[in-house]
């Protein structure tokens, strides 16, 4: 049901894009870059080209009815399909398309490192066609990189790991998002605080999510407002015939992208007891044997799916690789601890934010 309203939804877009061009009813519009990340010799960054909010706040505080009203005004806007973008980036220039949905994605490689000293973590981006004499003609988008001190990498799910319950399913995240600003929605206790020190200075935190790209504003707004560590959000196109086999599919595609990025850093994988997330990650951790250095799996279901992830998890520990189903962001602390990926002062501060957050969760 979700993927037929999602399909239809895409189709009504296309067709309102071009009848309020037609009837100049079109917004200027404008081009917004997701955060990309990048490596010594490759870069990678996605976007889309959409109408701009005229009610946009600029960064002013909005009450729980305005973020909500916004919310609907972003789902509203018109996405900008087949329209030409310059990408620039360290002396080289691609021309790209926007595709259907208004989103266009582009890859720099070189041959000699990057140095970034010269090209700072910024791409340029023009677009190359106007659709009103107002359009925001140009945009700077950012790229995470990690410096040469990284010790390891982190790839979290975000859906009943990070944030509770369905928050990227497309009907549930549409009518709790309209209900709910992105301060009142609850992220699991302690979780920003663990992927906080697990991210320390410099380790590359990068977060997949089966969710389509029109929730990346809300998930950023929601990840601002409960001081979740700031990484690129990977999310999913529109989807196949095939729903889930689609969604399990991009989620170990975009991995396998993120650990090809960085060959030198072992990564921690941090997902939740549901659907996929341990037959992904067993799948990973199959095809870089030695780029994974743990799995932790939060248990969010039931006895029976419990007994099937442990059976998993037996599984990837014959590849000398740790699966652990925790019941909670301490417990997977605990572990990161025992093995020196974090410090006792930084165990300390996840227990203690866990058990204020579980407080006031309770009140």
């Amino acid at each position: 049901m979700d993927e037929a309203l999602v399909q239809l939804g895409q189709e009504l877009d296309a067709g309102r894009e071009q009848l309020k061009e037609n009837l100049h009813l079109l917004r200027p519009i404008m081009i917004l870059p997701f955060y990309g990340y990048g490596s010594d010799t490759y870069v990678y960054l996605k976007g889309r080209v959409i109408e701009k909010d005229k009610k946009q706040n600029d960064g002013q505080e909005e009450h729980a009815l305005e973020q909500s009203l916004s919310m609907l005004r972003r789902f509203a806007l018109s996405a900008i399909p087949n329209i030409r973008l310059s990408v620039a980036f360290a002396g080289q220039q691609q021309e790209v398309e926007t595709d259907k949905e208004g989103y266009f994605e582009v890859e720099f490689n070189t041959e000699t490192p990057i140095n970034y000293k010269e090209t700072g973590y910024t791409v340029q981006l023009k677009l190359l066609e106007r659709k009103t004499d107002e359009d925001a003609m140009e945009a700077e988008g950012r790229i995470f990189v990690p410096q040469d001190d990284a010790r390891f990498g982190v790839v979290s799910d975000i859906d009943d790991t990070v944030l509770v319950a369905n928050a990227t399913s497309t009907l549930g995240q549409l009518k709790r998002t309209l209900l709910q600003d992105a301060q009142e929605r609850s992220p699991f206790p302690g979780i920003a605080s663990l992927l906080q020190v697990l991210k320390g200075r410099n380790n590359p935190l990068v977060y997949v999510s089966s969710g389509q790209w029109n929730l990346y504003s809300f998930l950023v707004s929601f990840m601002e407002a409960h001081h979740i560590p700031k990484g690129p959000i990977l999310l999913r196109d529109h989807g196949s015939e095939n729903e889930e086999d689609d969604k399990r599919q991009h989620k170990l595609e975009q991995i396998r992208a993120v650990l090809r990025t960085y060959p030198r850093l072992s990564f921690i994988l941090i997902g939740d007891s549901g659907k996929d997330d341990p037959e992904i990650y067993r799948q990973v951790s199959q095809e870089f044997p030695d780029q994974v250095k743990c799995i932790y799996i939060r248990d969010v279901t039931e006895d029976g799916r419990a007994k099937e992830v442990q059976e998993i998890c037996r599984q990837v520990e014959q590849q000398d690789v740790q699966m652990l189903l925790v019941k909670d962001s301490v417990a997977a602390a605990e572990h990161a601890f025992k093995h020196g990926y974090i410090s006792l002062e930084q165990l300390h501060q996840v227990q203690e934010a866990q058990r204020q957050e579980q407080r006031s969760k309770e009140e």
